[in-house]
């Protein structure tokens, strides 16, 4: 019985023509589009035959087929849904494998089934890697989707044959009838092409998706629109001429919307191997590129301002220096950093502060020409790109804007305004790259900024040595390896008020610069300190001196942050052991904070850290929890102890039921996982009770302290 179900199902495998036929690039893109989003070495179309798993596409791996009784994927068609090995030496289905012990060191696998519509299983599509990892909530929707992808490949390959060679004679097609309803029932737009552009055959969803109906015999151009048809005529071409298959996306724009359709074509070949019709398949992708682009979009802009980030501004910077490098001409940069910003955080708050950086953005946005670029790069620090100018013309622009940002007022102040320290360069061709450009403008913001702030300076380049002289302080990369090499920097402690009397103290401990009497919060410095490799140094010495705090109070509990570099630096974990050591400090009582954006985009990593950390005896801690789209999920894949809930969700707590709702939803889930709470942002005493009595266990914010020299702690 066992062996008649087999022999059905290879001869519904061996329907498809598919096995050993060449790559196609149809399924290529599959393979290669899977390697690139999980980032894993290797990524397989699978079809299993009697004694052999056979690759239509392979990314990654070189042999063409392996023996069925090794594979991992003559398991995977046969599950209701995914296969995932996190890590094959601890799977005892897999540990023995070759594949796993040999020199391919497969560690990592996860496959999604390809079944046929009548329920043969035909084989999997799976990405595999050679370290053990966990497959992400994404990555499994991915890969179901490439399976699909995939069977929807399969299928028209092989309904598009038979429909062929039912019109062109060739041979009689099973079921005709039935074949027909299910083409005609597909999302896709299908049609048979001789090489004159003559329309052999095509279904009615075609005429839908292009918005007319053809019959065979009539020409390509009387069944689709000539934005269309100008498409598939070099398409029919390529195919012909022997390409596997050819695909390109074409804008149809009509009065009621613009809709995007991906054309894919391919060569029908007879007994011989030689091409004599094409088969075409239309899909509208329309909802797909606006998700595309509304991801991009996210991905690129400040949420707050709605500006370019850091990376696109130096990604356009980079193209004007090569079009400079082309072309010649020149263009100016700005950098501009608000004048006492942090007095406005800490005087109303940092609600006056975001909008206060919204207004900004738009004033600067306003006085902009269309072709200039704003972003912001951080914290209270923003950048403009001028396109084709000259150092008369910057130097306007820049004072320009510094009377704009002079005219936004700071909300809730009765005579608080803003004001900006801007400066500039020109550049153009022989610049090294993006980053040359920002330093040098960065340098000429200083002079602005020790000329009396509120001004702008604008220049041409000066040389590295000259700008030290003149500045004293070029760069904030500078000013981060100066404070590391003298001290420079300092530990400011703000207070965790406990809701749930727990006997001790709580503090988080923040980093300060420290310069010429005056402190320097960690947003104007730690982003140059990330972009230069500096933050693993900075990180360092936050740890060594914070854990010399805890020691000098043992009963108070104290919170450090740790950077994404960190993470993956052995080093750092040796210094806590080390450090812990030489001071006589309480692991218990050391809390190490990593933001849950860090987290995401470093799950291994920070899985690992939190485990060796709390082999220490420290505790772990996921700050501003909430903001990503997936929170909860990671709750469950971090060995977590304390889950700090996002500001954002408590500034308007009072007002808001919908934060009331996300608020208790993350104290009763870090309940059940035995996490404490903290509640951040908490600004006033309404805020304080509902926190309270949510069940949230610490209070931080002005409203219960403001941040100060850890060195003036009691005790």
């Amino acid at each position: 019985m066992q062996q008649l179900a087999e022999d059905a199902r290879l001869a519904v495998l061996d329907s498809y023509a598919v096995l050993d036929t060449p790559p196609e690039a149809a399924y290529d893109q599959v393979t290669r589009a899977l390697a690139e989003r999980f980032g894993t070495k290797t990524a397989l179309v699978t079809l299993v035959d009697r004694e052999r798993q056979w690759f239509k596409s392979r990314w990654g791996f070189e042999e063409r087929e392996t023996p069925r009784e090794v594979s991992f994927c003559a398991r995977t068609m046969h599950e209701p849904d995914l296969l995932v090995v996190p890590d094959a030496t601890a799977d005892p289905r897999f540990r023995d494998n070759p594949y796993v012990t040999g020199p391919d060191h497969v560690r990592f696998y996860a496959g999604a089934p390809l079944v046929d519509a009548s329920g043969a299983a035909l084989g999997a599509v799976c990405v595999v890697h050679d370290e053990p990892r966990e497959l992400l909530p994404e990555e499994a929707e991915a890969l179901r989707a490439a399976a699909e992808e995939v069977r929807t490949q399969l299928q028209l390959r092989r309904s598009l044959r038979e429909l062929t060679e039912r019109v062109t004679g060739r041979a009689d097609v099973p079921a005709p009838d039935l074949l027909l309803e299910l083409l005609d029932r597909s999302p896709s737009g299908l049609a048979v092409l001789s090489p004159e552009l003559k329309v052999l055959w095509c279904n009615e969803p075609l005429g839908r998706l292009v918005g007319s109906r053809g019959a065979a015999g009539d020409a390509l151009d009387d069944v689709v629109p000539p934005a269309v048809a100008e498409q598939v005529a070099p398409l029919v071409r390529h195919a012909m001429a022997g390409a596997e298959t050819t695909d390109v996306e074409v804008a149809l724009r009509s009065e009621a919307r613009e809709r995007v359709l991906r054309l894919t074509a391919f060569g029908l070949r007879d007994w011989r191997g030689e091409p004599y019709a094409v088969g075409l398949g239309v899909r509208d992708v329309t909802e797909q590129r606006h998700a595309e682009h509304r991801l991009r979009h996210l991905a690129e802009h400040d949420q707050l301002t709605g500006l370019v980030t850091r990376a696109r501004f130096e990604e356009e910077v980079e193209l004007e220096l090569q079009r400079a490098a082309r072309y010649g001409g020149t263009h100016g940069l700005l950098v501009l950093d608000l004048d006492n910003f942090k007095h406005v955080n800490d005087s109303w708050g940092h609600k006056a502060g975001d909008a206060l950086l919204a207004g900004v953005a738009a004033a600067l946005q306003e006085r902009l020409r269309e072709t200039d670029v704003v972003a912001r790069l951080g914290g209270d620090e923003f950048a403009v790109l001028l396109r084709e100018v000259d150092l008369t013309a910057a130097t306007a622009l820049a004072e320009s804007l510094v009377s704009a940002v002079a005219a936004v007022r700071v909300p809730g102040a009765r005579t608080g305004r803003a004001s900006t320290s801007i400066g500039g360069c020109v550049f153009g061709e022989g610049w090294a790259d993006a980053a040359a450009v920002v330093v040098a403008a960065d340098s000429a913001m200083y002079d602005a900024k020790e000329a009396g702030r509120n001004r702008a300076v604008v220049r041409e380049p000066l040389p590295a040595d000259e700008a030290r002289r003149r500045g004293g302080r070029t760069t904030w990369t500078e000013r981060v390896r100066s404070a590391l090499d003298t001290d420079g920097f300092a530990l400011w402690a703000q207070p965790m008020r406990p809701l749930r009397h727990d006997g001790r103290d709580h503090y988080e401990l923040l980093l300060r610069m420290v310069e010429d009497g005056g402190v320097v919060a960690p947003d104007a410095f730690l982003p140059s300190a990330e972009r230069y490799d500096l933050i693993q140094a900075v990180d360092r010495w936050v740890v060594g001196s914070g854990i010399a705090v805890a020691a000098q109070h043992p009963d108070s509990s104290f919170h450090l942050n740790v950077s994404a570099k960190s993470l993956r630096e052995p080093g750092l974990l040796r210094l806590v052991d080390r450090t812990i050591e030489e001071h006589g400090a309480d692991p218990a009582r050391i809390v190490f904070e990593v933001t849950e954006t860090v987290a995401i985009a470093n799950l291994e990593e920070s899985q690992r850290f939190a485990r060796d950390l709390r082999a220490l005896g420290c505790r772990f801690a996921l700050d501003d929890f909430g903001r990503g789209a997936a929170s909860y999920y990671y709750l469950k894949h971090l060995p977590l102890d304390v889950v700090k809930i996002d500001g954002d969700f408590v500034r308007d707590l009072p007002s808001s039921r919908l934060d009331q709702l996300v608020v208790s939803s993350v104290v009763d889930v870090a309940a059940e996982l035995g996490c404490e709470t903290v509640a951040e942002f908490v600004e006033d005493e309404a805020t304080l009770q509902l926190v309270q009595q949510l069940g949230v266990d610490l209070a931080q914010g002005y409203h219960v302290g403001m941040p100060a020299p850890s060195a003036l702690l009691a005790g």
